[in-house]
């Protein structure tokens, strides 16, 4: 079973993307958002973390993401952006590594190919 943590202040993409995961199986997830995803990160080990790019206490996702690398060398990152504005340049992902970025709205085919590309990283294959 796969530990994942998705961290956003967005229900709408939170429930979204944690019921994508739970269709795939495999998945164990937990959802938090700013300091409680912090300590969650200090004290269990996750093998996914999805992160917003704005977390809902207004702190910046792409610097969780950086502080849970830190604390989880080994899980796989993943960034959730918003519509077209939420691009996030080369820049932006430096160190990060990204094994996905999930697009909200969230639509059927974008959320499968980022889960898929997020498996490859995982060395698994969905279904299994």
């Amino acid at each position: 079973m796969l530990s994942c943590l998705i961290v956003t202040g967005d229900k709408p993409a939170r429930d979204a993307i944690r019921v994508g995961f739970e269709q795939l199986q495999g998945f164990e997830i937990e959802t938090a958002d700013g300091e409680w995803a912090r300590e969650l990160v200090r004290t269990h080990v996750f093998d996914v973390v999805v992160a917003d790019t704005r977390l809902g206490d207004g702190s910046d996702g792409l610097e969780f993401l950086r502080e849970a690398k830190q604390e989880l060398p080994d899980a796989h990152l993943a960034l959730i952006t918003h519509g077209k504005s939420g691009r996030i340049g080369t820049r932006e992902r430096n160190g990060l590594d990204l094994a996905a970025v999930f697009r909200i709205p969230v639509t059927t085919a974008e959320f499968f190919r980022a889960v898929s590309r997020l498996l490859e990283r995982l060395g698994t294959a969905a279904g299994q």
